[in-house]
């Protein structure tokens, strides 16, 4: 069985203090809570840098070139692989609310981790560690 893939990208500024989040409207787990923006993987994308490069501009209005983003984390299960990406860019400014979910740029200081997904805990954290590059993260289902 094929895994289900998906991506989940962190666009913070230049200066690593801020971070583009999405208030979640689907699936329902995720309901009223803020994450990393992204989804599925689509047929049609010719990479994973492709489908993080789409879903930032579906959900922000922002193009980030596939070489602007670094992959840093696969979260792995039986079920699926969730590939977490980052980018550093003055375009954090230009992000807005395309659709239904909402875009917020944060404070990184200044997230209180409530109604937020609980990995970004420690997922952002490992997205600013720069010695951190394509680890793998195995979960259980």
């Amino acid at each position: 069985m094929e895994k289900i893939k998906y991506v989940c990208g962190f666009c913070f500024n230049n200066e690593r203090n801020k971070v583009a989040l999405i208030w979640k409207e689907k699936p329902d787990w995720q309901k009223g809570k803020l994450n990393g923006i992204g989804g599925h993987v689509e047929k049609t994308d010719k990479s994973i840098y492709d489908a993080m490069q789409r879903e930032f501009l579906e959900e922000t209005g922002v193009n980030i070139d596939v070489n602007e983003w670094l992959l840093f984390a696969d979260y792995v299960s039986e079920k699926y692989v969730v590939y977490f990406m980052k980018t550093f860019t003055s375009k954090i400014d230009n992000v807005k609310t395309i659709t239904d979910e909402k875009v917020y740029v944060c404070d990184i200081d200044q997230l209180d981790f409530k109604n937020k997904i609980p990995n970004l805990k420690w997922l952002i954290p490992l997205a600013l560690d720069p010695l951190v590059i394509n680890c793998v993260i195995n979960v259980n289902d």
